[in-house]
């Protein structure tokens, strides 16, 4: 890898990097925002994204500038090749976040749920780990650690079956809250999803350790690994 390459890769990663804190930041904003109802907090969130979309762009020119002009080979290639790819769904992350900031502004009400706003919180957190921890094995290039944090989606994946059954409970009680179950319904599936690009991140690790295109939690689909 001659010297250009090298440089070139380090500022690829140290913008993929960034780009996922930022992503990070805008998941617990706009999760915040939702939970507090709090309509400032979640236009802020909304206009946030323009910079993060902004970021991909970026990040995809200079990789596609990187291939072009200095044809990197093996594993310079594939590191230049995980960026123009996770990049992608860290950009779709902060679409995600971004819809849940909108849902907030849709709340028919300032009602809220305590109980399950308090489950959500937990997904939050759970999710925002699992990005940083994706982040980190991005950045030590282990694929092991990669993959472990593709397993923990299944624990979101959990969450959100225990929340839902939660929400119908809710609805139960007091049908008049439906509108308002609906909102913490999207914003919760909407969490999920985010984990679900998260998984994808990890894959393109993996692939730019090793070389091997691999699909993690091939047996997500299987409601006992899910409910179980």
């Amino acid at each position: 890898m001659t010297a250009r390459t090298t440089q070139a890769i380090r500022h690829l990663t140290a913008g993929f990097t960034e780009m996922g804190m930022a992503v990070s930041e805008q998941i617990y904003q706009a999760t915040t925002a939702f939970a507090r109802h709090d309509p400032d907090r979640a236009r802020q969130v909304i206009e946030a994204d323009g910079a993060i979309n902004e970021t991909e762009l970026r990040l995809a020119r200079r990789s596609l500038r990187v291939l072009a002009l200095q044809q990197p080979q093996a594993s310079a290639f594939r590191a230049v090749m995980t960026v123009v790819k996770a990049s992608v769904d860290l950009e779709q992350i902060g679409d995600n976040a971004v819809a849940i900031a909108r849902e907030t502004l849709l709340l028919p009400t300032a009602t809220g749920l305590p109980s399950v706003a308090e489950l959500l919180g937990q997904m939050t957190l759970a999710i925002q780990t699992m990005l940083e921890q994706g982040l980190d094995a991005y950045l030590r290039q282990e694929p092991d650690l990669a993959r472990q944090v593709a397993e923990s989606d299944l624990t979101i994946d959990r969450d959100f079956v225990r929340l839902r059954h939660h929400l119908i409970r809710e609805l139960g009680a007091d049908p008049k809250l439906a509108a308002t179950i609906t909102s913490y319904l999207v914003v919760a599936r909407l969490l999920e999803h985010i984990g679900d690009h998260v998984v994808n991140v990890t894959e393109w690790v993996v692939y730019g350790a090793t070389g091997q295109l691999v699909e993690l939690n091939p047996g997500k689909l299987d409601r006992r690994r899910v409910t179980g």
